[in-house]
């Protein structure tokens, strides 16, 4: 089974933060700083905040129980 990444802010929420300015023919993107901001780099919302198995509970059996996600999913 192919383990999906979660985003932990939702990617809704990140879209309003996608620069104005971007070329209509670009993915859209916000842009991210490194704390003391000597670095920048654009990055598309599907991109940042991801996870995978981010609300999967691991049993000590190396299972993976889903409750958390299949209730999110509701």
């Amino acid at each position: 089974m192919k383990h999906k990444k979660q985003h932990l802010v939702p990617s809704s929420y990140i879209a309003t933060w996608c620069d104005p300015d971007t070329p209509t023919k670009q993915t859209p993107y916000v842009w991210r700083f490194t704390k003391n901001g000597s670095r920048s780099e654009k990055k598309a919302p599907k991109n940042i905040f991801r996870q995978t198995d981010a609300y999967t509970i691991k049993e000590p059996d190396g299972t993976r129980n889903l409750i958390l996600e299949k209730g999110l999913c509701e």
